[in-house]
């Protein structure tokens, strides 16, 4: 663990307190893959340790200066995870793998708190894909999880931990071993970690307020009960990833959550706009658009419903290079097929290799170090979220 002093953060029914003050989090999602890196060895999504510290220490002051104060990760590790999952025991016996001091003594420099991401792999511990399986994969993503806590648990920089991501289908959240599985690991957090708060960021999927928990292990505790009241009995804080709908979204969450007593806080922990359509980047007449007709009116949902938001995490600091498009000609990004969901283009900024090709890798193997970190550019979305946080203060 860390020695410095931390930081407590709390919850007060749906509000979220820092050190007992009440705050609204003005959140980014954070995953600085550099160009071209998606099938870099080992290729865990891992960037918040030395020696990539020149990624965020190009972001740090740019986030700062934009009015962000807290980021959340998908890929923190403590352990690089084994090819062979029976060999989790030795795996996690061992000394970590990742040293995240240096990011987070970073981040706490530019007052940006982190919300530590906990990568799951849903198919495996949750499905039991490889038969067999399933409860290594749920030992090795617990041990992990519960390691993470331990190591960074006190750490002034750390607000808390998100226990996966839309891992929430349909099929699963109706099926107590699902929650059995996201207790087992978010207890492990919650009893190391006791001042920081646990999360999971949802896929917001119709219904999905509404379904009840079945039986698929008689012994659960719970079975029986509705979604909202297994969560608030396993998580402190909710997080949802809205990406339409934003007005009756969060209207369900106030009637199925908060006016049913289950007073829990919620992060909009990913929300945002596409930067390109079939054509490319959007021009700036385009922005303009997407901002005015799209953008600042989900803002606003969010701001006129603070008395249960209390964050949130715009989906995302730069462009995404992780789905090895970077060898492409052009060596930029591949051109979209859909406006919607095509993550390289989701950024607040643009992203483009420097000194180097996409092709090349992050890494410089004639020098034995990385190369320098890509540039970013901004896009016109980052002023415009800059201007839509600084309207919102917590209820």
């Amino acid at each position: 663990m860390t020695t410095s002093s931390s930081t407590k953060w709390t919850t007060n029914g749906t509000q979220i307190l820092k050190d007992g003050n009440a705050v609204f989090l003005n959140g980014v999602c954070y995953s600085p893959t550099p160009c071209g890196a998606a099938t870099y060895a080992p290729g865990v999504g891992d960037w918040f340790a030395t020696p990539w510290d020149e990624i965020w220490e190009r972001d740090f002051p740019l986030m700062k200066a934009a009015g962000i104060d807290n980021i959340r990760t998908y890929f923190f590790w403590a352990w690089t995870p084994p090819a062979d999952m029976t060999t989790w025991r030795t795996v996690v016996a061992g000394k970590p793998t990742f040293d995240h001091t240096a990011f987070l003594a970073a981040a706490a420099k530019y007052d940006i708190s982190v919300t530590i991401g906990i990568a799951l792999d849903g198919g495996n511990i949750f499905d039991n894909a490889v038969p067999g399986l399933g409860q290594d994969y749920l030992n090795f993503y617990k041990s992990t999880a519960v390691k993470l806590a331990e190591l960074y648990g006190d750490n002034p920089a750390v607000m808390g931990f998100c226990i996966g991501n839309e891992q929430n289908n349909p099929s699963r959240i109706v099926t107590s071993d699902f929650w059995d599985d996201l207790s087992n690991i978010a207890g492990g957090v919650k009893a190391t970690a006791p001042d920081k708060l646990v999360m999971l960021a949802m896929q917001n999927e119709d219904g999905m307020y509404e379904a009840t928990v079945g039986t698929s292990n008689p012994g659960s505790p719970f079975s029986g009960k509705s979604v909202p009241e297994v969560y608030s009995d396993i998580f402190d804080v909710w997080g949802v990833n809205i990406y339409s709908g934003m007005s009756g979204s969060l209207a369900d969450y106030n009637t199925y959550v908060v006016n049913s007593g289950y007073s829990l806080p919620l992060i909009v922990s990913e929300w945002g706009i596409p930067a390109a359509n079939t054509s490319g980047e959007l021009t700036p007449a385009e922005f303009a658009a997407a901002i005015t007709n799209t953008m600042n009116p989900r803002g606003a949902d969010m701001k006129a419903n603070v008395s249960f938001v209390a964050g949130a995490q715009y989906f995302e600091w730069t462009d995404e290079w992780w789905k090895g498009n970077g060898g492409a000609t052009p060596a930029v990004h591949t051109n979209p097929t859909n406006n919607q969901w095509t993550e390289e283009w989701w950024g607040l900024n643009s992203i483009a290799p420097n000194g180097r090709t996409a092709a090349d890798g992050p890494w410089d193997v004639a020098k034995k170090k990385p190369y320098p970190a890509d540039t970013i550019t901004a896009r016109p979305t980052l002023a415009a979220l800059t201007a839509l946080y600084s309207g919102i203060t917590p209820s």
